[in-house]
């Protein structure tokens, strides 16, 4: 009997024809593509998606659903997850890439740190060209070892800083969870890191192994024109996620105000992109009000510094809206 495939990479694509030949290549590059389970889930697409995937089928170990359009990205990973067969599971937008070297890294890595759930790394920030516009980093330990709950869950209670192409999930683990949850597109990933967080064991990867693209048209922000709805599915999640706090933390409410402060920026940061006369002003004061040593402390979780200036640099000063607060 033949051994599971290493990784199951989920694809959910949608009319992504400019992009999606780009992110399949980068998986082409890796050192041992036998051991990869490739999964790309269609939602409708109405361009050359569904050719450009067939013209890869005998570069890739590639399964390809074609479903009709759904409009909801978490949805088509769902699919992909439940037809995952291999070890690990990543997921993998069609905008975004993996270094050359990232399965050899992970195959590495996973080796030497047997039991792991869950291994992150940083990715770098690229435009439309696919040029570095800087690094997304966690504010996480660069040591290498096993962290237990308490050293990644409050930090990533304030802030989603983990990019959509960064983890690499124990499949059996992923299994005893929840499906994510479709009705959340803004969230539905945050809150699966967060549920993985508040249980298991993660290794930081200090290697920026991934890329995350910036740009004008994505699938994870499509719509985020309704602050209300956008606030309300951000509060819900540190509700869903405060009593998993309370008990990895005997400095919960610290926590809490960070990750509700956090809130307040992102809808800010939202709001100035609409309307760009917009003061931020108040949230500035706001933040200020924590005391310097917990503002800076939410600077340094939030990686607020790093996620505005890439948006600078990618020339998104007026509407820097795609991808800028979910990431």
């Amino acid at each position: 009997m033949s051994s599971p495939p290493f990784i199951s990479v989920i694809l959910p694509v949608y009319n992504g024809q400019e992009y999606l030949a780009t992110a399949l290549d980068s998986l082409c590059r890796q050192s041992e593509v036998s051991v990869l389970d490739v999964i790309a889930v269609d939602d409708g697409s109405t361009d050359h998606t569904l050719a450009i995937l067939e013209s890869y089928r005998d570069r890739l170990p590639l399964r390809v659903v074609a479903q009709a359009r759904a409009g909801n990205w978490v949805a088509g990973v769902n699919k992909g997850l439940s037809l995952a067969v291999g070890e690990y599971v990543s997921i993998l937008h069609q905008d975004d890439l993996w270094a050359p070297d990232r399965l050899a890294t992970l195959l590495e890595w996973t080796c030497r740190m047997k039991g792991v759930d869950m291994f992150l790394n940083p990715s770098h920030y690229i435009d439309r060209q696919g040029r570095s516009l800087g690094l997304w980093s966690c504010p996480l330990p660069l040591h290498g070892r096993p962290l237990a709950p308490a050293e990644w869950f409050p930090s990533l209670l304030v802030q989603n800083f983990i990019s959509m192409p960064a983890p690499v999930m124990r499949r059996e683990t992923l299994l005893r969870l929840p499906r994510m949850d479709e009705a959340v597109v803004y969230t539905a990933d945050w809150k699966l890191w967060l549920t993985l967080a508040s249980t298991c064991s993660a290794v930081y990867i200090p290697s920026p192994i991934t890329s995350f693209r910036i740009h004008a048209v994505s699938q994870t922000i499509q719509c985020i024109r309704n602050l209300a709805d956008y606030r309300r599915q951000m509060e819900q999640v540190v509700a869903d996620f405060l009593p998993a706090l309370t008990g990895i933390t005997p400095d919960h409410e610290r926590w809490r105000r960070l990750a509700l402060y956090s809130i307040e920026v992102n809808v800010a940061l939202a709001a100035r992109a609409q309307n760009g006369k917009k003061s931020l002003v108040p949230v500035l004061i706001q933040g200020l009000g924590l005391g310097l040593v917990d503002f800076r402390l939410y600077v340094k979780c939030s990686r607020i510094r790093e996620r505005v200036l890439s948006r600078l640099r990618a020339g998104f000063v007026r509407n820097p809206l795609e991808k800028v607060i979910h990431g």
